[in-house]
């Protein structure tokens, strides 16, 4: 008994994983964060936190990238930022 085997189809245009964000700036991310964890509930403290670190990364970002808009970040972009956070955490311990 032989199996048939399967034949495979081309993906027509677009790549099936790839997809599309909002081209929304930092400023606007985080806003939208922000009244979503305020709907949430969360305390003022904690949303001043998330714009202060939120800051943090955004400020990194405009000395290491040309990045406007956050549909061009990629993890890449992530794992480099937490790369230089714990460079900077063994620097000052």
């Amino acid at each position: 008994m032989s199996l048939n085997k399967r034949i495979r189809k081309k993906p027509v245009g677009k790549l099936s994983n790839q997809k599309e964000y909002p081209k929304i700036t930092m400023e606007q991310a985080i806003d939208l964060v922000i009244s979503g964890k305020s709907a949430e509930g969360l305390r003022e403290r904690t949303l001043r936190d998330y714009k202060k670190d939120w800051g943090y990364f955004v400020n990194w970002l405009q000395k290491n990238y040309e990045i406007e808009t956050i549909d061009e970040l990629s993890p890449q972009v992530f794992r480099n930022y937490i790369n230089y956070l714990s460079i900077y955490q063994s620097i000052i311990s």
